[in-house]
């Protein structure tokens, strides 16, 4: 990462290819879609490649990322030094610690627990309350806030929003390429990491890994369901 800071590239590209997005979808309430408090579709991930994947799996998967040894081949030794960062952060890291029982502020190589929100207060970049959201807060910077409150998306819209506000004099800009230019090139380019984890497909409807969602797929499974139904309870 030292090398990446003394070149960044423009606005902080090269920061930001060298970022793994991950988007996991857990397969035990992948059928539900955001709605009542704020609006989020997991279909519309942006950044990385969607994986479905068991609770535990998850679990399992963020812990390991967390306990990254410094040494691949050496399991049982020191492990990287990790920053946990977001947005609001206290409540990631509640809900972090409710839905999958991780608490990363007792990892001992956790070094850092760092809040954009209070970066962005600090740096005088206010919303209409008291905290700015991170709306607002990567639309300062002249990102569009695209299919947010969906995991991956909100995830890559908070490091961004770091790295412009924490080497905003160190980035170089160019005026035929935007922000926004630089982002959608991470986008696109972030699809391709190939992840072994989970399974690329599943339908929330069908409950099977062969495809995801098809509009026929409601229908179907409501006709198995009664067909099912009308079977049980057909008389002999």
């Amino acid at each position: 990462m030292a090398p990446l800071l003394k070149n960044p590239g423009i606005h902080g590209e090269k920061i930001l290819r060298n970022i793994y997005y991950y988007h996991i979808r857990v397969l035990e309430n992948a059928h539900l879609i955001n709605f009542r408090f704020v609006r989020g579709n997991p279909e519309r991930n942006h950044f990385g490649s969607t994986r479905f994947a068991t609770k535990e799996d998850a679990k399992e998967f963020l812990v390991e990322t967390l306990t990254w040894p410094i040494d691949d081949d050496n399991e049982d030794g020191p492990k990287c030094p990790v920053i946990f960062l977001g947005h609001s952060v206290k409540n990631d890291l509640q809900m972090l610690q409710q839905d999958l029982g991780i608490d990363p502020r007792f990892d001992s190589n956790v070094v850092a627990i760092i809040d954009t929100q209070k970066i962005a207060n600090e740096q005088g970049i206010r919303g209409k309350g008291q905290q700015i959201g991170l709306p607002p807060l990567i639309q300062h910077f002249g990102v569009e806030f695209r299919d947010g409150h969906t995991a991956s998306n909100d995830a890559a819209y908070i490091i961004i929003s770091a790295v412009q506000m924490v080497l905003k004099n160190s980035l170089p800009t160019d005026p035929t390429r935007s922000l926004q230019d630089v982002v959608n090139g991470v986008a696109s380019d972030s699809k391709g990491t190939v992840v072994a984890f989970g399974v690329p497909r599943w339908c929330t409807e069908c409950k099977v890994a062969s495809h995801l969602v098809q509009p026929g797929c409601r229908k179907k499974f409501i006709k198995i369901e009664r067909g099912m139904r009308s079977k049980s309870y057909k008389r002999p």
